[in-house]
């Protein structure tokens, strides 16, 4: 123990201990003038930014996988994309399926725009990309024995590297998830080739997280007329850009050396190019599809029988329309009638769950 005289010398002597600086907090607000504002840095010019998650939907046939790989040629060799500018950058494409197709479709773009060999990196298989434990890590290493990060990853198609439900939100946010590892690790836009849903202007196919998800969304559609229509559906920090319109056009193709190729017959492998041509905008008319049509039809069988014509019941419209479909179970003839209830048949109909009313003759307009 101290003595006393001890005791206080040792408390002059005593020196204040400094209060221990507190954490700094990664949250906290900062004034508006703080906030610097940068330009878009665009990979294709009003198109597609650098480092986003964008999506090319279309039905089967429809010329979106044409496009996927249109962009990645002339990102891969800096040519413009029709007119607009790009950023020259490797690409990395995630073939699901046709690898020869795929070849050929490369050798007729390099002879339409005599281009040398496209410097694309090509998938040996597809692979499922929703699971984060064991097939994600392996496509991240594969990225990383590149000489240098990609600019573009394109994933052709979602069908062929998801194995998960498409429609259930939490499977499709979870593959977002990884998807978004890949594009902030590499710093790469990643563009993932979609199908849409029966109705194809209502855009992709299974749950709407995957489309909240997406920083641009481009809509591929080849109506009877073959000419396909390219047109913005979502743009999330930009302008959208105007429709375009293509042909596919036929071409020789070209091996890695530059020559063409020859079928055993002396007949020249060909296959298609986008060619650009003039835009046309076509009616807005709607037209039904087969199961609004039904729908339409039976609606008018009903009314006929109806004190009120302008209404019927809604479980004997549902009735009529499932008898036509007699081929369809429980659980599809609920899916599609829930279809309905949703489509652009609301514009025309208040379909309630007691009656279904047709709105034009409750406005007292013609139709």
């Amino acid at each position: 123990a101290l003595r006393d005289g001890k005791l206080d010398q040792w408390l002059k002597e005593l020196v204040e201990v400094p209060e221990l600086a507190r954490p700094v907090d990664d949250f906290y607000f900062e004034p508006r003038s703080s906030l610097g504002i940068q330009e878009p840095d665009w990979l294709i010019k009003g198109i597609i930014e650098k480092g986003t998650l964008a999506a090319i939907v279309g039905e089967s046939g429809s010329g979106k996988s044409f496009l996927a790989l249109d962009l990645a040629c002339c990102i891969a060799t800096g040519t413009n994309w029709h007119g607009r500018a790009v950023n020259c950058g490797d690409v990395c494409y995630l073939a699901g399926e046709g690898k020869g197709g795929l070849a050929r479709r490369i050798g007729a773009w390099e002879n339409y725009y005599s281009s040398k060999q496209v410097p694309l990196f090509i998938s040996s298989r597809s692979i499922d990309l929703g699971d984060s434990r064991d097939q994600l890590p392996k496509v991240r290493h594969a990225l990383r024995s590149l000489d240098r990060p990609p600019a573009l990853i394109i994933i052709d198609t979602l069908a062929r590297h998801h194995t998960g439900d498409e429609n259930s939100a939490t499977e499709m946010s979870s593959f977002i998830g990884n998807l978004d590892q890949l594009r902030e690790e590499f710093n790469a836009a990643v563009v993932v080739v979609h199908h849409s849903g029966k109705d194809p202007s209502r855009g992709a196919r299974g749950s709407s997280a995957f489309r909240a998800a997406l920083d641009h969304e481009i809509l591929v559609t080849k109506p009877a007329t073959g000419v396909i229509t390219v047109a913005c559906e979502k743009a999330k920090d930009s302008e959208p850009f105007s429709p375009m319109s293509f042909n596919l056009s036929s071409t020789d193709v070209l091996d890695e050396s530059g020559r063409l190729i020859a079928e055993n017959d002396g007949s020249p492998v060909r296959s298609c190019v986008l060619e650009p041509t003039e835009f046309v905008q076509r009616s807005k008319q709607w037209r039904p599809s087969v199961y609004q049509q039904l729908f339409i039809e039976s609606f008018n069988e009903l009314r006929q029988d109806s004190q009120n014509p302008d209404r019927v019941q809604t479980n004997k419209l549902r009735e009529r329309i499932k008898n036509k479909l007699p081929q369809k179970s429980n659980d599809q003839f609920k899916a599609i009638w829930r279809d309905l209830k949703g489509s652009k048949l609301s514009d025309q109909y208040d379909i309630g769950e007691v009656v279904v009313i047709e709105r034009t003759d409750l406005t007292g307009f013609g139709g």
